[in-house]
């Protein structure tokens, strides 16, 4: 089924497939491509991500997978009943890497330095980090609207209990966030019209986002479907948001935080509302919306018993996530004396 569909839309005759988690590599007449489900943006967002990686390819960015137009001229086609992009990744592939640098933030450096120029259509983005506290607060709102639905029902579930116990502490943190940011914009009104450290992103980077497909190109592999417009601090703060999730102690995790902080700003230097930017989204619980917003929206049940253990988890470990903040915020001391940070964020050791 999926062969036919490749090769009625593309005219790619499948000669071997792989998979990247959720990608399929598809090797064809030697060339390789890689077929990913686009999700649900609108169609005015993907064309958006194609520009840039037109953008990006044109400025010399390596390793941007070109999306390859179908026989009707879209880069969207129904492939086993969603709507997926194929990209060309065969020159990626047919070269050796030449970037030696391996560090992940000299290399997010120069990916944002490369993306600075790129003008996006605000019309499309719905503007960028000044828009944050906005989304913020209606998400916080439509969680909260679901917080007092969830406190009448008399049937409750492991993973409602959960969310019972956790979104009073997360609504506080979620409110602190929100006021950070307000200072920011009123302390820097210009900032917003000037567009500064506005950059391509990616909608969640993290240490698998750039595809490793095979021993030669080891996390090279950019996809313009995780392309985004917003400050660079998004890409940061998601990138120091994966480190504290992964398996280890808290100070093997806070030392990698440092060094890829460190290495990021050998290339791209941060400054005082830069630090005030990377703080106010660490302190906004996105992984916790997420979290929970997957949880009600799953009818899975083994799926949600995973979602439970993965509430109970992020919840437990809150103080541990309120340790790694003030550590990061440490790493910026003189950017500290002209920005106040939350009395929980300044005050406990």
């Amino acid at each position: 089924m999926l062969e036919r569909q490749l090769y009625e839309n593309y005219r790619i005759s499948v000669d071997q497939m792989s998979f990247i988690g959720e990608d399929v590599v598809i090797n064809a007449g030697g060339k390789s491509y890689l077929l990913r489900n686009s999700g649900h943006l609108p169609p005015k967002k993907i064309e958006e991500q194609m520009l840039m990686a037109e953008y990006l390819i044109y400025n010399g960015e390596p390793h941007i997978a070109r999306p390859v137009l179908s026989q009707r001229e879209s880069y969207i086609s129904v492939i086993d009943g969603d709507s997926a992009i194929i990209y060309d990744i065969t020159n990626d592939l047919s070269q050796e890497s030449f970037q030696t640098d391996q560090s992940a933030g000299r290399k997010l450096a120069r990916f944002h330095l490369k993306g600075e120029a790129f003008e996006a259509s605000h019309s499309v983005w719905n503007g960028t980090w000044y828009a944050w506290q906005d989304r913020w607060i209606k998400r916080l709102d439509q969680l909260e609207n679901w917080y007092v639905k969830k406190q009448k029902d008399p049937y409750k579930t492991p993973g409602d209990e959960w969310f019972l116990l956790s979104f009073p502490y997360f609504l506080g943190v979620t409110e602190n966030a929100v006021q950070m940011m307000n200072t920011i914009q009123t302390n820097n009104p210009f900032l917003i019209r000037e567009g500064k450290g506005n950059t391509i992103c990616h909608q969640r980077f993290h240490e698998g986002c750039w595809l490793t497909v095979d021993e030669r190109h080891v996390g090279a592999v950019k996809v313009p479907s995780d392309f985004t417009y917003d400050h660079f601090t998004r890409d940061t703060t998601e990138y120091i948001r994966h480190l504290t999730a992964e398996p280890g102690s808290f100070n093997k995790k806070t030392k990698r935080i440092e060094r890829f902080l460190h290495r990021y700003q050998t290339i791209k230097p941060f400054d005082g509302v830069d630090f005030q930017l990377l703080i106010a989204r660490l302190a906004f619980p996105v992984h916790y919306f997420e979290l929970v917003e997957e949880y009600y929206r799953t009818v899975d049940d083994e799926r949600k018993a995973v979602l439970e253990e993965d509430l109970s988890l992020l919840f437990t470990g809150a103080e541990e996530y309120e340790h790694t903040i003030r550590f990061v915020a440490s790493l910026f001391p003189d950017s500290k004396n002209i920005f106040a940070l939350p009395e929980w964020l300044s005050n406990k050791k």
